[in-house]
């Protein structure tokens, strides 16, 4: 059975979350819920803003002929790196590393 809905939570279609149904707390006011998921929209949207930009770094993501997923481009942009420190005469694993991670 699923848990009934605390009496301190009531639904509306004042703000949509989609699914045009809101949680608002006992003062009618929208929860937490609402800014927590703006919050982590724009998270998302940050990172992601900042994978297309390593990508356009890498030179491998613009060889390929479709856009790689986000693993694929950090994998291409940690061999891209170590290939500069390669043939910059950097073969030590320890050399980029902060002194707080060795």
């Amino acid at each position: 059975d699923p848990e009934p809905i605390s009496k301190k939570m009531k639904f509306s279609s004042n703000e949509d979350f989609g699914d045009g149904e809101t949680i608002l707390d006992a003062d009618g006011k929208p929860s937490g819920k609402v800014s927590h998921n703006a919050i982590e929209k724009r998270r998302r949207d940050k990172m992601n803003m900042y994978i297309d930009e390593l990508a356009a770094m890498v030179p491998m993501c613009s060889v390929v002929s479709r856009r790689p997923d986000k693993l694929t481009i950090l994998k291409m942009a940690v061999r891209h790196l170590k290939a500069l420190r390669y043939a910059n005469g950097g073969g030590h694993q320890n050399q980029l590393r902060p002194t707080l991670l060795t």
